[in-house]
């Protein structure tokens, strides 16, 4: 019987002994826990977000393609836009996967998608076609929103201007592909 006390005294002398150790060692894995789970919770928030903007892109492409016939998009590089003060809104924005599922959606539902180069776009006047020197050019040009072609006489706006000559463009690709009967 005096043995079994004394086994008892031992236990608790050695868990007195080392429990500041041990409460140590608690403590560090409970933070160790407690930033795992914010890792997770951090994560699947983010996951949400992913998952909303996938969602949200597979629903415009989707009413994009069944909406039209024939969709005509600039040839802009992401990577590249990536690598300009504007890369978070870019790489939010998905212009290369909007481009990748517009382009297999278009082929599932047998709509005509074209790729143009956007070379000259905001220069060359719409209605006209010239090159002025008035027009915006290069990234001194990116202020200049608005502009008036000395040929014509038109007023255009840069993003507009720019979006009528990506269309003409896809028109005339699309015309050249045709044969003649």
């Amino acid at each position: 019987m005096k043995l079994k006390a004394n086994i008892k005294t031992l236990k608790v002398r050695v868990k007195d002994k080392h429990k500041p150790v041990l409460e140590r060692m608690a403590f560090e894995v409970n933070q160790v826990w407690n930033a795992a789970n914010e890792i997770t919770a951090d994560y699947s928030y983010h996951a949400k977000i992913k998952n909303r903007r996938l969602d949200a892109l597979h629903k415009f492409t989707t009413q994009v393609v069944r909406e039209n016939a024939f969709i005509v998009v600039g040839n802009v590089s992401s990577s590249s836009l990536a690598k300009t003060k504007m890369a978070k809104s870019v790489l939010d924005a998905g212009g290369f996967m909007l481009k990748t599922q517009l382009d297999y959606k278009s082929k599932a539902m047998q709509a005509e998608f074209v790729e143009i180069n956007e070379a000259y776009t905001t220069q060359a006047c719409s209605c006209c076609g010239c090159i002025s020197n008035g027009s915006p050019r290069g990234r001194a040009g990116l202020g200049i929103r608005e502009w008036s072609c000395p040929e014509c006489g038109a007023h255009h706006d840069r993003d507009v201007n720019a979006a009528m000559n990506i269309l003409a463009a896809g028109h005339r690709r699309l015309a050249e592909g045709i044969p003649l009967l």
